[in-house]
């Protein structure tokens, strides 16, 4: 009797293929890292929040008027999330990568 071999392994392998694929173009970001700073706009042309520095687990200081501020964050989409005893700051990620908070915050861009 002639065995045949089982279907599995390949539609295993085709899916794994799939799924690494999808992630390497995908350029959506779960972490952020490096320094923001203000680009203008917000209260104070982007002086209230004079920047936002990002770690390497899901914290971020923020630097306001002389004073530094640990809080977390996370990304849902293109959103940027910052929570802060127990208040949320909204920032939306454009397509350069820049952290826009409106006409509140302003809009922030990595530092080169």
């Amino acid at each position: 009797m002639k065995h045949s071999r089982p279907i599995r392994l390949p539609l295993v392998f085709l899916a794994t293929a799939a799924a690494s694929l999808t992630l390497a173009n995908c350029s959506c970001t779960k972490h952020l890292s490096g320094t923001y700073v203000p680009q203008g706009g917000g209260l104070g042309n982007g002086l209230v929040m004079e920047k936002l520095e990002f770690g390497s687990d899901d914290s971020v200081t923020l630097t306001m008027m002389e004073q530094k501020i640990r809080v977390t964050y996370k990304i849902d989409g293109s959103q940027l999330l910052l929570s802060a005893n127990g208040q949320q700051m909204v920032f939306e990620i454009d397509k350069a990568g820049c952290l826009d908070g409106g006409g509140v915050y302003g809009k922030f861009c990595k530092k080169s």
